[in-house]
């Protein structure tokens, strides 16, 4: 079959068509992929934006250790100097993440976690396992200083284990023979038993004669319970000069007043 001059013309302009429509079509898919491409970039954009939601100590309060300090050697289970430091910061400002209903409520949260780590530290301490003993009989000695009975009975447990300090010497007067709970009187005064030199002694008279005088009536017991390994000469004129400015027909009267008797009976042997 022939074909004449027209038919090629035709046949170019088809072809040409089809090569016009292939670019056209190659455009359109280059233009729909590029306005995909923008928009995956947008999303993601947004996704970087938005911050993780922040973890709450509510549900594990130990996590506060891992937020303060996250190098904190957790096999062995010790806390970082700053993770005491801002465990008692928390006490004293309420700020932190622990349940709050209530001051009391958030108070006893962070008096245990605090109660935990000292409990902790005396256990290791006692079966040796603890190389830090330094550092701990300084985070005791300052946790005497929190106003929760659990958290300074921790901490005498540690400062137990402690040969006599000056600074422990004198926490242990102010904030826990001169506090207002009696459960501690007992185990702070075989605490400052250990204090024998006369500078000490003195200062022990002192504040036990002025808290048979100011303190509560629970912790007066306490001390006239206990009061028997500080009777001495020296101590004498102080316990009888309290005797002298109490009521003398409460029962803190008559029970010193029989003691204070008794060791001056076993002193002249009558």
């Amino acid at each position: 079959m022939k074909f004449s001059w027209k038919d090629g013309v035709g046949l170019t302009a088809l072809v040409s068509g089809l090569i016009l429509s292939g670019i056209s079509l190659n455009k359109g898919q280059n233009a729909s992929t590029a306005v995909t491409t923008v928009a995956a970039d947008e999303t993601a954009k947004e996704e970087v934006v938005q911050k993780p939601k922040k973890k709450s100590f509510i549900q594990n309060p130990s996590e506060l250790v891992q937020k303060v300090n996250p190098k904190r050697n957790a096999k062995r289970e010790t806390a970082s100097l700053p993770t005491m430091k801002n465990l008692r910061e928390c006490y004293q400002t309420q700020d932190c993440d622990f349940p709050n209903k209530d001051p009391s409520e958030y108070n006893y949260s962070v008096g245990q976690e605090i109660k935990k780590q000292l409990n902790k530290a005396y256990k290791r301490i006692l079966r040796g396992e603890e190389t830090r003993i330094s550092y701990w009989s300084q985070e005791a000695i300052k946790s005497l200083k929190v106003s929760d009975g659990h958290v300074k009975e921790a901490a005498l447990e540690v400062i137990s284990t402690q040969p006599p300090s000056p600074q422990a010497f004198e926490k242990l007067l102010t904030d826990v023979i001169e506090y207002h709970d009696p459960l501690l009187i007992a185990q702070a005064l075989a605490e400052l038993q250990k204090y024998q030199e006369p500078q000490y002694q003195v200062r022990i008279y002192q504040t036990l004669s002025k808290v048979l005088n100011s303190g509560s009536l629970l912790v007066k017991k306490e001390i006239v319970y206990n009061i028997v390994p500080f009777l001495n000469k020296q101590s004498l004129p102080y316990f009888q000069d309290s005797l002298k400015k109490m009521n003398p027909s409460s029962n803190v009267h008559t029970v010193l007043f029989k003691i204070l008797k008794d060791y001056r009976t076993q002193q002249t042997g009558a």
